[in-house]
């Protein structure tokens, strides 16, 4: 559920197409028995434990994978009976406003989660709910990572009055990256974004893990096998990337190329580093997702002084690889493949099964109305991709699931009446327009998917969307 990622993809975005299309986000599914490596089935028992091995323990931290062959894509793919039902609406209540304060909640598969920030005492309070409209308050969550951080920041602050500035409103908000569901614990990523004088400071970040979304534990970077320390000097300094969690456990990028694997969300392994393709310079990774069979990560590949472009010598392509335990990645071939002087790909988790990847690109043209492309794909593998027609329907939806079923929202934009559009993806991973009813809300929302259906809140008041 990534703010930044969804923000990148709405604004700019035209919205003619309003229930034409969808959009995913983060949160994983299935309350399943812990399973280490990729399992074979996202519908076991809570109660029972997962089939599947111990995921293997990598016989060194530098370990490289071996390439295998480019697979082709598959047609038409299908999700199992009873993955995803049609949807064609949705209901609305008005359900008042007695959870947590703000927009930071989140759905999964047993209910909604959200967080309270006490700029003052900084201190943070986690929130959940099984239904999205009854909330019970859970323990304070450990905001060691950010007392480095404040202390500058309120130094800084205090120093700007001695000088007569004015930053009587200088605050500090809580900024949720996401929370990702693995077979039975939630991780949270959090900043601080405070005010500024030349623009917002981060502070952070900070990881917590839980199993009942009441009572969270600190994940520390050691824990999570990065070698580069978090920064707590006020700005923007290094950031863990997005955790992306599903019924094979987590997946976290570490760096430019490489990831780490977990199965719990406090146990992490180092992944081999996705190899560099022949004829590249690098890899860049940007997203990763979490699929019932495979740890998937996708970025860009630096293809150096390539012939013919018009905009440069350097080709930037998308790349998505998949791998069953993040010891070996298997690149997917994507048809078609665009010459690129950039290009941005996104994933998406739709549900256990199925993976949406999007990509932006900036055309090699000299046609300037040609600048831009966007193409899309599917997959219920990870390693098989199809290409989705009318991939320009679902731009600006950001795309949000339990596991189970998924919904796209594409909020109000500048210069547009009415409320937002939604959408979903159906078992044949079509986009497919959802109607609204009842008491829909007219503004901008932040949307949550679980249980009770869809949750969204403006800050100040919660409705519920029933999908049928």
């Amino acid at each position: 559920m990534n703010r930044d990622r969804a923000l990148r993809f709405t604004l700019g975005l035209w919205l003619a197409v309003a229930l034409g299309g969808c959009a995913s986000a983060e949160t994983s599914s299935s309350p399943n028995g812990t399973i280490p490596s990729a399992g074979p089935s996202a519908f076991q028992s809570a109660a029972a434990p997962s089939s599947s091995g111990q995921a293997p323990t990598p016989t060194s931290t530098q370990a490289q994978p071996t390439a295998t062959p480019e697979m082709t894509a598959s047609p038409s793919p299908t999700l199992p009976p009873g993955a995803a039902g049609d949807l064609t609406h949705i209901d609305w209540q008005s359900v008042g406003f007695n959870g947590p304060a703000g927009s930071n909640i989140f759905g999964w598969s047993r209910g909604y989660v959200g967080f309270a920030y006490d700029f003052t005492a900084n201190r943070i309070t986690p929130w959940a709910s099984s239904d999205g409209s009854t909330w019970t308050s859970g323990q304070k969550l450990d905001t060691s990572d950010f007392s480095a951080g404040l202390q500058a920041y309120r130094a800084l602050i205090a120093n700007d009055a001695q000088q007569g500035q004015d930053d009587s409103g200088m605050s500090c908000q809580l900024q949720v990256d996401n929370v990702a569901e693995g077979p039975a614990s939630l991780v949270a990523t959090s900043w601080l974004v405070c005010d500024g004088w030349c623009g917002s400071f981060w502070i952070g970040p900070a990881v917590w893990v839980t199993n009942d979304a009441l009572s969270w534990d600190r994940v520390t970077p050691a824990q999570m096998g990065t070698t580069s320390q978090v920064s707590q000097e006020v700005g923007q300094g290094p950031r863990l990337p997005l955790i992306a969690g599903g019924p094979s456990g987590f997946v976290a990028i570490t760096g430019d190329h490489s990831a780490v694997v977990s199965q719990d969300g406090r146990r992490w392994l180092k992944a081999a580093a996705v190899p560099i393709p022949s004829g590249a310079e690098s890899v860049t990774l940007s997203s990763a997702a979490d699929l019932d069979g495979s740890y998937v990560v996708a970025g860009s590949i630096l293809i150096p002084h390539a012939c013919g472009l018009v905009f440069g010598d350097d080709v930037v392509q998308a790349g998505i690889w998949s791998s069953a335990t993040g010891m070996t990645w298997t690149r997917a071939l994507l048809s078609p493949s665009l010459a690129c002087v950039n290009a941005e790909v996104q994933l998406d988790r739709l549900n256990n099964h199925a993976l949406l990847a999007r990509e932006t690109c900036d055309v090699a043209s000299a046609d300037p109305s040609a600048a831009q492309a966007y193409v899309a794909w599917t997959s219920t593998n990870g390693r098989d991709w199809t290409t989705l027609s009318g991939a320009g329907l679902i731009q600006g939806y950001t795309f949000y699931t339990d596991g189970t079923v998924n919904v796209g929202y594409a909020p109000v934009m500048p210069n547009t009446v009415g409320d937002g559009a939604f959408c979903y993806f159906d078992a044949h991973l079509q986009p497919a327009g959802l109607t609204q009813t009842g008491a829909v809300p007219t503004v901008q929302l932040t949307i949550a998917l679980g249980p009770a259906g869809v949750l969204a809140t403006d800050g100040t008041h919660f409705w519920i969307g029933t999908l049928s």
